[in-house]
C-alpha cells in the first residue's frame, strides 16, 4: 500500500493540490485524496446519511479508471468501494468510489483498469476525497449510476 501511494500522488496539506510521481500537478479545488486506503474503505458517504437525500444540483459526472479496489463495508448499509483515477473532468485526480449495494446494485466485474462514467454526489473529508448515491433513485432527481466501458450499467 504504501508503495501505490508513493508513486501515485503525494498531497500537499490542505490545498488541493496533488503532485503525481512526474512531479506534474493536478489541480481539484477543495479536493485532497485518500491517504490511507485502508481508512477510505471505511468511510460511508462522507458522513452522509442516507436520509439527507440530496438535490439534483448535487450530482456531478466524472469518469476514470479503476486503480485500486478497496475491502468491503459490511457495517450498517453495505458498500463496495474502490479508487478511480479520472480522465474527466479533473484528469489525474484521485476519487474513492462508495457504492451502496444495499440500496443499489455491486459492480461486476470490478477490476483494475476498468473504464468507467460515474454520476453521484461529490464529498470531501480531510484527506478523502469521494463520490457516493451511485444508486437508483430513492426520490425523483436523485438518481446516479456507474457505467462501464462495455455499456453495462448498475443502479
Amino acid at each position: 500500500m504504501l508503495q501505490w501511494r508513493r508513486i501515485l500522488l503525494v498531497t500537499v496539506a490542505g490545498t488541493g493540490l496533488l503532485i503525481s510521481a512526474c512531479g506534474q500537478p493536478v489541480l481539484r479545488p477543495n479536493v485532497g485524496l485518500p491517504v490511507n486506503t485502508a481508512d477510505a474503505a471505511s468511510y460511508n458517504h462522507g458522513g452522509a446519511p442516507h436520509g439527507n437525500i440530496p438535490g439534483p444540483s448535487q450530482f456531478a459526472t466524472i469518469q476514470g479508471v479503476v486503480v485500486k479496489v478497496l475491502p468491503g463495508d459490511n457495517s450498517g448499509l453495505k458498500h463496495q468501494n474502490w479508487v478511480i483515477k479520472e480522465t474527466s473532468p479533473t484528469p489525474g485526480a484521485l476519487v474513492t468510489v462508495n457504492n451502496d449495494i444495499t440500496v443499489g446494485q455491486q459492480v461486476t466485474p470490478l477490476a483494475v483498469g476498468a473504464a468507467m462514467t460515474i454520476k453521484g454526489v461529490m464529498y470531501h473529508d480531510p484527506g478523502l476525497d469521494g463520490i457516493h448515491w451511485t444508486h437508483h433513485a430513492n426520490s425523483p432527481n436523485d438518481a446516479g449510476y456507474i457505467k462501464l466501458a462495455t455499456g453495462q450499467t448498475f443502479q
